[in-house]
C-alpha cells in the first residue's frame, strides 16, 4: 500500500472522521489477506482433501501472523462491524468459493451456504482471536494441524436431521 503526504482538509474531504480512515486502510488490508486465501482455494484440485485444506489454512494464518498491526486493525474493525453497512464480505467471497470447491469433489458433504458459513467463520474467529489473545500460536504446526483437523471433521460429517418434535 502507498501512502502520500496530504493536507488534512483533503483527508477529511472523503472520510468524516479518523475512525473511518483506520477502517478503510483496514477493510484494505483484510480484503489483501482474503485473496491470498481465494487463490489457495482456487488452486485446490477440487478434492479438498487434506494438502488442499491445509494449503488453505496455511494461507489464512499467514495472511495475520506477518503484520504486527493486526491486533489493532481487528479490534477497530470490530467496534465497528455494527455500525457498518450491510455488505458483502472477503469471508463471504471464501465461503462461496469453499462451496464451490467442495461441490467438485463427491468425497465431502456439499457446503450449504449454512454449513460455508458455519465453517469459514469458525476458521475466521479462531485465528483472530489467536491473532489478538495468543499470536504466538499462529506460528505453531499444531495450531495449522489442529484447524486442518476441524475443517476435515466438518467435510466429511453426516448430517444428522434433528429430532422431530412429538
Amino acid at each position: 500500500m502507498l501512502f502520500r503526504s496530504v493536507s488534512i482538509g483533503t483527508l477529511y474531504q472523503y472520510f468524516p472522521n479518523k475512525t473511518a480512515i483506520f477502517v478503510a486502510i483496514a477493510e484494505q488490508d483484510i480484503e489483501r489477506r482474503f485473496k491470498l486465501v481465494a487463490e489457495a482455494l482456487a488452486n485446490a484440485d477440487g478434492t479438498l482433501g487434506e494438502d488442499a485444506t491445509r494449503q488453505m489454512m496455511r494461507a489464512f494464518i499467514k495472511s495475520f501472523a506477518v503484520a504486527k498491526h493486526n491486533a489493532a486493525l481487528i479490534r477497530v474493525l470490530m467496534a465497528t462491524r455494527s455500525t457498518a453497512e450491510a455488505r458483502t464480505l472477503p469471508v463471504d467471497a471464501i465461503a462461496k468459493l469453499l462451496s464451490e470447491t467442495v461441490s467438485r469433489s463427491g468425497e465431502t458433504r456439499a457446503l450449504t451456504e449454512t454449513s460455508a458459513f458455519v465453517l469459514t467463520r469458525a476458521v475466521l474467529w479462531t485465528i483472530l482471536t489467536a491473532t489478538i489473545d495468543a499470536p504466538y500460536l499462529l506460528k505453531r504446526q499444531e495450531f495449522e494441524d489442529e484447524l486442518v483437523l476441524m475443517v476435515q471433521a466438518m467435510l466429511l460429517a453426516k448430517r444428522t436431521p434433528a429430532p422431530t418434535p412429538t
